[in-house]
């Protein structure tokens, strides 16, 4: 499939939801700044391209299962200040650097289940103080700082974590 961005912008100019499940060729360009919802599950998307989400800023919900993102560094969630939802499974991640989700102030739901976190640090969560659902489940986590959820504790009514093998579920 061949994503003509300049088609789809003539077309859609005032764009809100979009869901491509399939491989994007060429050059990822999302310049829709009245988008709500995007899904771009399944494209083979890398760490290297999550900057460009950051022209989004009306973006509530972001799913991008499924792809090839295997870090998440502190600038590359910038410029989504209404996220609500983001949903980041099955993607190889294996790194995501401390106060990360800082410049998220919004986010209600994220998902970072089957990746490859095996440490969770302190600093891991700060920022998302309004997150009510927290899915780290199927991941091989053999760290887990007794304080990460702390920045969540006034908020946060789901957690999904499964450590060793034994599971951790926490609903209200």
């Amino acid at each position: 499939m061949t994503l003509d961005h300049d088609l789809l912008k003539s077309l859609w100019h005032g764009l809100k939801k979009i869901s491509i499940e399939e491989k994007i060729q060429g050059n990822l360009c999302l310049e829709f700044p009245q988008m709500l919802i995007l899904n771009l599950s399944n494209n083979g998307i890398s760490s290297e391209l999550l900057p460009k989400f950051c022209s989004l800023p009306a973006l509530i919900w972001l799913r991008l299962a499924g792809n090839a993102i295997d870090t998440l560094a502190i600038g590359d969630l910038t410029g989504l200040p209404k996220l609500r939802s983001l949903e980041n499974q099955q993607n190889p991640i294996h790194t995501i650097e401390s106060f990360c989700f800082t410049h998220l102030n919004s986010p209600r739901t994220l998902n970072l289940s089957y990746t490859n976190l095996t440490r969770i640090g302190p600093s891991l969560f700060y920022g998302l103080d309004n997150l009510v659902t927290l899915d780290l489940s199927h991941n091989p986590i053999t760290n887990l700082h007794d304080k990460c959820l702390a920045p969540m504790k006034a908020s946060l009514l789901n957690v999904h974590i499964v450590i060793n093998g034994v599971g951790i579920r926490y609903w209200t």
